[in-house]
């Protein structure tokens, strides 16, 4: 299963050791959550006290570990010595004691995807007659891996720890450790991890949710928020001034929005009339388009269709020029040859009697004109001879009739 990256540091797991009724306790995160479930006195609220926000802040007193607050409330020194009762006034169950409370982080690399740590904790010292002492840790080892916060059941003092990590992963002050834990596991400015404390301290007062006191909520609320600066009071103050001339700008707005919506359905119909039109010219412009490509891919099939047989023409062309080329091969050939010759020899004489028939039905077609022309000739002589003869015929009868006259 592929681990999911995480960009930030998750709680995994926490110890507690020599604190209280632990002797030594590892409670474990599930995903960076973790819920305690146990009778009343079961030592949930102590557990919950050394965990957070003490660890990211490192303050120990009873104000900040015991909710309820008060001098007399749950403090370092108490939950280390352990007291009688619920008043440390009635003495304690340790006259002198040392422990540590750790918490370890873990995310997943976004480079190499492998798992990575960081632990912080803190380790006292108290007496019942002295105040506690402690020191801080903050490193990328792991308590029971890398390292053991007590060996043989001996808790280690501050120098020994420094010992065994460095000078530089262990603080005496919680103001440098506060500033470490905010930098390297939180990602945090010193200050917004104050003010994220205190809010966290004001909503874990007891009984916060049951009373539902809207009121006091809203108190608690602003008693955990920091003081707001005065750079932004100045702008809040300058905001407030600028009401009038906002209020203005905003009836100019709503002016001007009226003017607006009164304009909007000429608009409309003017926008609509041209959308119309457009969309007219549009799908005749898509006709007109349609119908040249329709055009065009008739124009490229004939091109085609044309090269086609252009294609074919050349090939029948070519074979045409080399069937002549044979052709004129073979008549050369032909006319260099003694047969060629003779034919072309008898080709002449064929050609001279053509020349004499044509010159014989020439003077054939003359004779017979001249002979048609004689007949013509003959014929007008004869009649000629005949008119002469009835001519003499009449004279001679004229003759004899005047002889018989006379």
């Amino acid at each position: 299963m592929t681990a999911v990256i995480e960009p930030r540091w998750k709680p995994h797991r926490v110890g507690l050791r020599n604190v209280w009724e632990y002797d030594e306790q590892e409670l474990h995160f599930a995903d960076g959550r973790m819920i305690l479930r146990g009778r009343n006195g079961s030592g949930k609220s102590n557990a919950l006290a050394l965990i957070f926000p003490f660890l990211i802040d490192g303050s120990m007193g009873s104000a900040s570990m015991d909710p309820f607050g008060g001098n007399g409330g749950r403090s370092m020194k108490s939950l280390l010595l352990g007291v009688l009762r619920d008043d440390e006034r009635s003495g304690y169950r340790h006259n002198k004691r040392l422990g540590y409370v750790w918490m370890e982080f873990t995310k997943v690399d976004s480079e190499s995807g492998e798992a990575q740590f960081h632990t912080i904790g803190c380790g006292a010292n108290a007496s019942s007659d002295s105040s506690p002492s402690s020191w801080f840790f903050s490193t990328g080892r792991r308590v029971g891996s890398d390292f053991d916060l007590a060996p043989n059941n001996v808790p280690r003092t501050r120098g020994q720890l420094i010992d065994v990590l460095d000078r530089a992963s262990v603080f005496e002050s919680k103001e440098e450790y506060r500033r470490v834990v905010a930098r390297d596991v939180l990602g945090l400015a010193p200050e917004q991890l104050v003010k994220l404390v205190t809010l966290v301290r004001a909503l874990r007062k007891p009984q916060l949710a049951g009373k539902l006191d809207l009121e006091e909520l809203s108190a608690v609320l602003s008693s955990g928020l920091p003081e707001v600066s005065e750079n932004k009071l100045d702008d809040i103050a300058a905001s407030l001034d600028n009401i009038g001339r906002i209020q203005g700008d905003l009836a100019a707005v709503n002016n001007t929005r009226t003017l607006i919506n009164a304009f909007l359905p000429v608009y409309r119909r003017y926008l609509d009339s041209e959308v119309r039109q457009r969309v007219s010219s549009t799908l005749l412009a898509e006709a007109d388009r349609t119908s040249r490509v329709a055009e065009r891919e008739k124009r490229q099939s004939e091109h085609r269709s044309l090269g086609t047989q252009i294609a074919s023409l050349r090939r029948d062309l070519e074979a045409a020029r080399s069937e002549r080329r044979t052709i004129d091969g073979q008549h050369a050939g032909l006319m260099k040859s003694d047969r060629y010759r003779d034919a072309q020899s008898l080709e002449e004489k064929e050609h001279s009697a053509s020349r004499l028939e044509r010159a014989a039905a020439s003077t054939s077609r003359t004779a017979k004109a001249f002979a048609e022309e004689l007949s013509l000739a003959k014929q007008a002589a004869e009649r000629s001879a005949a008119e002469l003869q009835q001519a003499q015929s009449e004279v001679d009868h004229a003759l004899v009739r005047a002889s018989d006259a006379g």
